[in-house]
């Protein structure tokens, strides 16, 4: 399928591939430690990222629990436009993996915050998350 791709594109995917294998032990390091997980990535397997075909100013990412696998849109611009995408979904996988359960309210009110803490930003899930936790306080 990247043979369909223009060399720009395939150049670009390359790129941000590269850079995410360069960085993601220490991404990982990062989450757990914010988390207060003593932890470190050389005890765990290290989740596989899948570029979408997407690009977008402000990209998005999904973690698909149970396989472990990370799907992340390559972002115009910056590398560094990856960071609170990928901690964020690295949280999801640190869930996953120490058997974190709980309602989507709870789990992304996680990893949101692990991405505020690390970055200082909340990337478009105040209003998801205001009416998650309004539906988990009508449920408590």
């Amino acid at each position: 399928m990247l043979k369909l791709l223009n060399p720009k594109v395939r150049k670009r995917r390359k790129e941000f591939s590269e850079f995410i294998r360069d960085i993601i032990n220490e991404r990982l390091n990062l989450v757990l430690k914010t988390l207060n997980i003593s932890t470190s990535s050389s005890d765990i397997e290290v989740p596989k990222v899948i570029l979408n075909l997407r690009e977008s100013r402000r990209p998005g990412g999904r973690y698909f629990w149970g396989i472990h696998i990370i799907t992340i849109d390559i972002p115009k611009g910056s590398y560094t436009k990856i960071l609170p995408v990928l901690d964020h979904e690295l949280t999801h996988y640190i869930q996953d993996i120490e058997g974190v359960r709980g309602p989507k309210w709870y789990l992304e009110a996680i990893a949101t915050l692990t991405e505020f803490k690390l970055h200082g930003i909340v990337r478009g899930y105040v209003n998801e998350l205001r009416r998650l936790l309004n539906q988990g306080l009508k449920t408590c």
